[in-house]
C-alpha cells in the first residue's frame, strides 16, 4: 500500500503571519492503483527559497484543511514531541467511518473512503500521519501501513494546491487544480512626473486562473515597509493618479489573488517632481521684530533658508542686491553694521526651470560709544537736585532710568524710579527730601548689550563753611575777593554781595571771584560770601570789611574776616591772589 500527500502553495505576499485556507488531504492508496508515491512542493517560501523534496510527508497552513485517501486506520504522533505511542484519529471500511474523540484539536476530520480531510488545520496537526490497512492480495489478506509527516506552517502566502501527487493523481480523483497567479510585475506609464500630471499604473501576471482581484500598497520614499493594502485605486488592475501630487511619491506594489493563492510584485518607484514652494528664511540667534529682524554688531548671525522642492532646491542668497553666497545656509561671523539691509533667497528647482524667493530685513544693532556718563547740578532756586545722565549715539538710542535713592528717605520706602528717555535721561530730587549721602543709579540697557550698562553718583554736602579771601594786584590797582569751598555733590554754590545784600556778579559752584578797582571808595566797605547747597536748609556765608589800621599808615588797606563766627584782621597782600 502506497501513501502520498498533498498540500497548498502559493507565492510570497504580505500579511506574514496570517491564517490561510490550506486543505490538505492524507490518502491510503492500494499497490495497485495508478498513483505512484511522489511529494513536492511548488511554492516558495516568504524568503523567496524553493522547497524541495523531501521524505513522504505533507504541508499545510494553520487554519486550513488536509486530506488522505484509501485509509483503514488512521493515527498520529506530534511533532516535534516525536515519541510515545500513536493515538487513533479516525477508522473507516467502505462507508462506515469512525473519527476518535479528541481528533478535533487536529482540525475538522472527516473520513471517506479512505480519505482523511483535515479542514481548519490546527498548529497541534504536526506531526507524522499514520496509514494502516487490510487489503486482499491473491486470496490472502495482507496488513500494509506507510507514514507521511504534516508540516504546519504559519505563512500567509500558501494556497491549497502547493503539493501535488504525480501526474495521475488529479486525474484519478477527478480533481483540476487551478492555476496558481504568478509573480505579478507593476508597469507605471512614467517613472517620473511632474506634479499636476496624470500617472497611471497597470499590474499584470503571466499566469492565474481566473476570477483574479488585485490590491495596491504604497509607501512613503522613505518609510518602512510596505503596509497592508490600503485600497488605493479600488480593487482593478490599474491605479490611475489623477492628478498626482507629491504625497503620492514612493514606492509601488500590487498583490493578485485567486482561489488558489496571492502573489505581491516587487515595487517599483515612482518619482514626482515639484517645488520650490515659496522660501521660508529664519536667522539665528532668533529675534523678530516688526519688519524682520535684528542682531547686535560683533555677533554671529546664521541665516537658513527652505524651500521644498524635488529634486532639492538650489539656493542662492543676495545682500542687497549683490550676491553673496550659495547654498542653503549662510553664515555670517562677527557681523557689522555695514552688514545690515535686505537679505534675499533664490530657490531654484534645475529640472523644471523654476524659481521662487523671499526677502526679510536684517537690523544690526551697536551700542554707543564709551559708557554712560552721571552728573548732579543744583536747580530750582538751589533747592532741588537735577539728576542727569547721558550716553549719545548708538543704534537705536540707548534707553536710559534713574533709580535710588540708597538709603530710602523712610525705612520703609520703596526704591524710586524715574521713567525711561532716549540717550540722556533727567530726574529732579527734592533737597528737602534728599538725606545727605543718597545714592542715585542711572541704568542703560541696548540690544546690544545684553547685560545692559550702569553709572551713578551719590549726593553729599561738604563739612565746615565757604573761606574768604582779599588780595591786590601789583601796584594796587584792584582788589581780588576770593570766596571759597569745596566739595559736595553737586558743589556749593557760591555768590558775592554787598553790605547792602546787593548781588555781585554771577553764582559759581565751589570757588566764587570778585574783582574790584582800588579807586572806587572801597575802604570801610562789607562784602558777603553766601554759599547754598541743596542738601542743607540753611546756608552759609562768610564775610570781608575793607579798611586801614589804627596808625593811619597809607596804604595798602586792611582787611576785616568774619567767618564762622570769627573775626580776623590782615594787611592785604600786595602781591595779588595766591
Amino acid at each position: 500500500m502506497l501513501l502520498s500527500g498533498t498540500s497548498g502553495c502559493a507565492q510570497s505576499g504580505q500579511e506574514t503571519g496570517k491564517q490561510q485556507e490550506l486543505a490538505p488531504e492524507l490518502r491510503c492508496l492500494s499497490p495497485g492503483s495508478s498513483d505512484r508515491w511522489r511529494q513536492e512542493l511548488l511554492s516558495r517560501s516568504p524568503s523567496g527559497a524553493v522547497w524541495g523534496l523531501e521524505e513522504p510527508g505533507a504541508r499545510g497552513l494553520l487554519g486550513r484543511a488536509t486530506n488522505t485517501q484509501a485509509v483503514v486506520f488512521w493515527s498520529f504522533v506530534a511533532e516535534p514531541e516525536g515519541s510515545g505511542p500513536p493515538r487513533a484519529v479516525a477508522v473507516g471500511s467502505g462507508r462506515e467511518v469512525a473519527v476518535a474523540p479528541g481528533a478535533g484539536t487536529l482540525g475538522r476530520v472527516t473520513l471517506r473512503n479512505g480519505t482523511l480531510e483535515l479542514r481548519e488545520l490546527r498548529a497541534a496537526a504536526q506531526g507524522r500521519f499514520l496509514c494502516q490497512g487490510l487489503f486482499p492480495e491473491r486470496g490472502r489478506l495482507h496488513v500494509g501501513y506507510a507514514a507521511v509527516l504534516l508540516r504546519v506552517l504559519d505563512a500567509p502566502c500558501w494556497g491549497p494546491w502547493g503539493l501535488v501527487g504525480g501526474p495521475g493523481d488529479g486525474a484519478a480523483h477527478g480533481l483540476v487544480p487551478p492555476v496558481p497567479v504568478s509573480k505579478p510585475f507593476v508597469r507605471p506609464t512614467a517613472a517620473v512626473a511632474a506634479e499636476g500630471a496624470t500617472v497611471a499604473l497597470t499590474c499584470s501576471v503571466r499566469e492565474g486562473t481566473k476570477p483574479l482581484s488585485f490590491s495596491w500598497q504604497h509607501r512613503e520614499p522613505r518609510g518602512g515597509p510596505l503596509p497592508s493594502p490600503m485600497g488605493m485605486g479600488g480593487s482593478g488592475a490599474e491605479l490611475r493618479l489623477t492628478p498626482a501630487n507629491r504625497s503620492h511619491a514612493g514606492w509601488y506594489a500590487c498583490t493578485v489573488r485567486n482561489q488558489v493563492n496571492n502573489c505581491t510584485s516587487e515595487p517599483v518607484y515612482l518619482d514626482i517632481i515639484y517645488g520650490p514652494d515659496e522660501p521660508a528664511i529664519s536667522v539665528e540667534p532668533f529675534s523678530p521684530e516688526q519688519g524682520g529682524f535684528s542682531a547686535g554688531e560683533r555677533e554671529d548671525v546664521v541665516l537658513s533658508c527652505l524651500a521644498p522642492s524635488n529634486p532639492p532646491s538650489r539656493y542662492v542668497w543676495l545682500h542687497n542686491s549683490s550676491q553673496v553666497h550659495t547654498g542653503q545656509t549662510y553664515a555670517i561671523s562677527a557681523i557689522t553694521r555695514a552688514q545690515a539691509g535686505t537679505y534675499t533667497c533664490l530657490a531654484e528647482n534645475t529640472h523644471l526651470q523654476t524659481r521662487t524667493q523671499a526677502t526679510i530685513v536684517l537690523t544690526v544693532y551697536y551700542p554707543p560709544p564709551g559708557s554712560p556718563t552721571c552728573s548732579a547740578l543744583a536747580t530750582g532756586d538751589l533747592r532741588d537736585v537735577a539728576l542727569r545722565c547721558r550716553w549719545p549715539g548708538g543704534f537705536p538710542l540707548a534707553r536710559l532710568r534713574w533709580v535710588g535713592p540708597w538709603p530710602p528717605v523712610k525705612e520703609d520706602e520703596d526704591e524710586v524710579a524715574s521713567g525711561s528717555s532716549l540717550s540722556m535721561a533727567t530726574s529732579i530730587q527734592p533737597g528737602a527730601a534728599t538725606r545727605n549721602g543718597s545714592s542715585f543709579s542711572c541704568l542703560a540697557s541696548h540690544p546690544a548689550l545684553p547685560q545692559g550698562a550702569t553709572c551713578g553718583t551719590t549726593l553729599w554736602v561738604p563739612a565746615d563753611g565757604p573761606s574768604c579771601a582779599v588780595a591786590v594786584t601789583k601796584g594796587n590797582e584792584y582788589v581780588t575777593l576770593r570766596c571759597r569751598w569745596e566739595g559736595g555733590t553737586p558743589p556749593v554754590t557760591l555768590r558775592w554781595r554787598d553790605g547792602g545784600g546787593r548781588a555781585l556778579g554771577d553764582p559759581s559752584p565751589s570757588t566764587a571771584v570778585l574783582v574790584l578797582s582800588t579807586h572806587s571808595g572801597l575802604r570801610g566797605r562789607d562784602f558777603v560770601c553766601a554759599a547754598a547747597h541743596p542738601l542743607r536748609a540753611n546756608g552759609a556765608e562768610c564775610r570781608l570789611r575793607l579798611g586801614k589800621p589804627d596808625s593811619k599808615r597809607a596804604s595798602p588797606p586792611w582787611a576785616t574776616v568774619t567767618q564762622g563766627g570769627h573775626r580776623s584782621r590782615g594787611a592785604i597782600n600786595p602781591s595779588g591772589i595766591s
